[in-house]
This record gives structure tokens, C-alpha cells and sequence, in this order.
């Protein structure tokens, strides 16, 4: 029996990793101070690229967090994705509330 299940993900924190775990940690506190919620995280992705928040504006414009970003793109879809702080986002934009 097998105790650890085979998977991509390495089982050992080497430096790169933990450089990029960090590097979530302090976009996540950035955009948390910024009044931003971050909804999920996706630390190590499967595509081998930077970590990945996962943000809601909370009822905020998209252009607030976007021109923070160093590159932003809005998709088709209405979608938004960005680079903040060497961590990409994706980006939830409810709609603007006014009731306070």
C-alpha cells in the first residue's frame, strides 16, 4: 500500500518553491490591505508558472486594482487577469455596489 499518492506536485519544499510561496504571501497581504478579498490560491500551479490568487474586488472598479498591475488583460468574456507584484491574479468583478 502506498501511503503518498503519485502526484505532479513535488514533495519537497526546495528554495524556488518556497521563493514562490512567499511571493503569494505578500501579494495576498497587498491586496488584502488594498480592501481586497482573496478568494483562493493556487500556490504551485500545474503549469509551472507563478502562483495564482484568486481575487474578488468586493464590489471595487477593475480599474482600481489594474492600474497597480504591471500588465493586465481583460478576456472576451469579461474575464480579468493580471501580474501584481510577480503573482498572477484572476480577477471576480461583482457588480458595483451603491447601497452602502
Amino acid at each position: 500500500m502506498e501511503l503518498i499518492a503519485n502526484t505532479t506536485a513535488p514533495r519537497v519544499y526546495t528554495p524556488a518553491r518556497i521563493a514562490q510561496i512567499a511571493a503569494a504571501n505578500a501579494a495576498g497581504r497587498a491586496l488584502r490591505a488594498l480592501g481586497l478579498r482573496v478568494i483562493s490560491e493556487e500556490l504551485i500551479p500545474d503549469d509551472s508558472g507563478t502562483p495564482i490568487l484568486f481575487v474578488d474586488l468586493r464590489g471595487m472598479p477593475a480599474e482600481y486594482l489594474r492600474g497597480m498591475c504591471e500588465a493586465s488583460t481583460r478576456q472576451a468574456d469579461g474575464r480579468i487577469t493580471a501580474l501584481f507584484q510577480g503573482v498572477r491574479l484572476a480577477i471576480q468583478q461583482d457588480e458595483v455596489r451603491h447601497d452602502g
